[in-house]
């Protein structure tokens, strides 16, 4: 076979920590199934664990293996999980911060070839030091560290920023612009959500007539699409083939789209897109805090003092029976 061409996956370009573990990180019920294994091969009785153990371990969280990651100043910038089995391991830090994209505990299993990974934006080049820890039970307690390294550049790119610092900075503010967006526009999705099962639930509700309710809903509704075409563009345009002004999201993920994976300064439009998200979004924000806190909470309030079904986002009361 040494003939043949050998081919495998290029290393990652990242910084390699590897660590050791003598022991796995098992969790309460582990260690009890662990002990009576034990105490079952060498003949003696087993003690059953009482309620209050095996509520314990119901409750207990799973055991984690961190990593963390501080810059010179000794600020975090990265925190990543690692294996948790016993035995020689290796985790790789991609040197950039989290992404701002919003939580995902369910992605999906398969994603398209052409998709766009996650990433946050690039650390600068610099000191660095990794610490090691482990939290088994809700206590965190320290392995190693903190160990120093340095993060260089590779110094390819074909129009490098002039100033490392400023470049950096400018990435962290499209970041929190970008954290911003995602999360004001989840809100108001997660909004309209809350608005169609509160139809749903007046109409559920017997007693006396709430048509009133309906049309409150409806003048909610609408300054709510109204605030989604800020952040998506008008989409009844659009959906004709015709041409329209880029909403805010839009704008914000162009800008992190062809900024994070390159160490070239940015251009002028993204400088300019930047300003124009940074200009508009706290006022739409108050704008969506209002809707959403004051005036659908109402609604809300509404409902379920009138003894309406539940829906999301909606805290039931009950002052007991007579």
């Amino acid at each position: 076979m040494g003939h043949q061409v050998y081919m495998a996956e290029n290393p990652p370009v990242a910084a390699t920590f590897t660590y050791w573990l003598a022991e796995g990180l098992k969790t309460r019920e582990e260690l009890r199934q662990a002990s009576e294994a034990e105490a079952w091969q060498k003949g003696e009785n087993l003690k059953y664990p009482n309620w209050e153990e095996l509520r314990a371990e119901d409750r207990e969280n799973d055991p984690k293996v961190v990593l963390t990651v501080r810059d010179g100043a000794g600020q975090v910038v990265r925190r990543i999980t690692g294996p948790i089995e016993s035995g020689l391991h290796r985790v790789h830090w991609d040197f950039r911060y989290p992404s701002p994209e919003a939580v995902d505990l369910d992605p999906p299993a398969w994603t398209s070839p052409w998709a766009e990974s996650t990433a946050g934006p690039i650390a600068m080049p610099g000191g660095y030091s990794v610490e090691l820890a482990k939290v088994v039970d809700g206590e965190w307690i320290e392995l190693a560290g903190p160990v120093p390294f340095e993060a260089k550049s590779l110094a390819q790119a074909s129009l490098p920023a002039e100033d490392e610092t400023v470049n950096s900075a400018f990435q962290r503010q499209v970041a929190e612009a970008y954290r911003a967006v995602v999360g004001a526009t989840s809100v108001a999705s997660e909004a309209r959500s809350r608005i169609r099962h509160l139809r749903q639930a007046v109409l559920d509700t017997p007693g006396d007539d709430r048509r009133e309710l309906l049309d409150r809903l409806d003048l909610i509704e609408d300054q709510l699409q109204d605030l989604q075409q800020k952040f998506s563009g008008d989409r009844t345009v659009a959906s004709r083939a015709e041409a329209t002004l880029p909403g805010l999201q839009g704008r914000i993920g162009r800008v992190a789209m062809g900024y994070w994976t390159t160490s070239s300064a940015p251009t002028q439009t993204m400088r300019d897109n930047y300003q124009i998200v940074a200009t508009e979004l706290p006022g739409v924000i108050d704008e969506l805090r209002q809707i959403v806190e004051v005036d659908l909470a109402a609604v809300e309030s509404v409902v379920e003092s009138s003894g309406g079904p539940w829906t999301p986002g909606r805290m039931p009361e009950f002052g007991g029976g007579e």
